[in-house]
């Protein structure tokens, strides 16, 4: 007997949608529709206290203290949550 030649342009009946089927993600429409960053939830100099007395309960170096603390504040500012939400 031959081997049957199956044609792949026709999804097989298994419920499944065929790979690259899939919608694509929708877009904001227009800058309005973009989420904006949230409010601070606390207010960026007390967020820059609270992180410097936290570092230097930890151990860390002033200058190491104060460059971490002025990170988290201008995160608190910009209203995002780390390095990498950026």
């Amino acid at each position: 007997m031959a081997p049957t030649e199956q044609d792949d342009s026709v999804p097989a009946e298994t419920g499944d949608e065929p790979q690259g089927a899939a919608e694509p993600a929708a877009e904001p429409q227009s800058a309005e529709d973009e989420p904006q960053p949230q409010a601070a939830a606390e207010d960026p100099d007390a967020v820059y206290e609270r992180v410097l007395a936290e570092e230097r309960a930890k151990g860390s170096s002033d200058p190491v203290a104060t460059a971490r603390a002025k990170a988290a504040r201008m995160r608190a500012v910009k209203g995002t949550s780390g390095p990498a939400d950026g």
